[in-house]
C-alpha cells in the first residue's frame, strides 16, 4: 500500500485538482481513496492495475464532493443566475441548429472517431480516462482526436 501511495500519489492529486479545482480538497480527497483502499486491501490483491482502481476511486469521491458542493450553493447559484436575461428565440433556434448539426457530423464520423469525441469533448474526459477506457496509448488518443477534429472541420467548411 505503501508503495501504491509513493507511486500513485503525486499524479492521483494532480488528476483530482483538475476536477474538483481546490489543492487542499484535493488531498483530502486522495487521503480518502487510500483509505478506502486500505479498507478493501484483500480484494485489491486480485487487482491486476491498481492505478486503474485508484483513479476511479479518486474520481468517484470527486465527483461526490462535487455533488455535495452543489447542493450547498445552489441557492446562491440559481440568485446569481436569475439577473441573466433569457436568451431570445432567434438564439434559442439557432443554437439548436448548430448542436444538430454537430451531432450529425460527429455521427458520420468512423466508430474510432466518434468515440474519441465523444469521449473526450462531449463527456469531458481527460486523456488518461480515455487512454485507460479504450485500452488505447495516450498517443493513439490524441492523434485520433486531432484526426477526427480535423475531418469535422473539413465536413463543416464542405457545407
Amino acid at each position: 500500500m505503501t508503495v501504491w501511495y509513493e507511486q500513485y500519489r503525486h499524479d492521483l492529486c494532480r488528476y483530482v485538482r483538475t476536477i474538483v479545482k481546490d489543492a487542499y480538497q484535493a488531498e483530502d480527497i486522495i487521503q480518502e481513496t487510500f483509505v478506502k483502499a486500505f479498507q478493501h486491501i484483500e480484494s485489491l490483491e486480485a487487482v491486476t492495475k491498481p492505478q486503474k482502481w485508484l483513479y476511479r476511486v479518486a474520481h468517484n469521491l470527486a465527483i461526490d464532493f462535487l455533488r455535495r458542493e452543489t447542493t450547498k450553493d445552489r441557492t446562491e447559484a440559481n440568485m446569481k443566475f436569475s439577473y441573466f436575461p433569457a436568451p431570445s428565440t432567434e438564439e434559442v433556434v439557432s443554437i439548436r441548429e448548430a448542436s444538430k448539426e454537430l451531432v450529425q457530423a460527429v455521427n458520420m464520423l468512423k466508430p474510432s472517431y466518434k468515440s474519441v469525441v465523444t469521449m473526450r469533448k462531449i463527456q469531458g474526459l481527460s486523456l488518461d480516462e480515455t487512454s485507460a477506457l479504450l485500452s488505447w496509448p495516450k498517443s493513439k488518443v490524441k492523434v485520433t482526436l486531432c484526426r477526427a477534429l480535423k475531418k469535422l472541420r473539413s465536413t463543416k467548411e464542405s457545407q
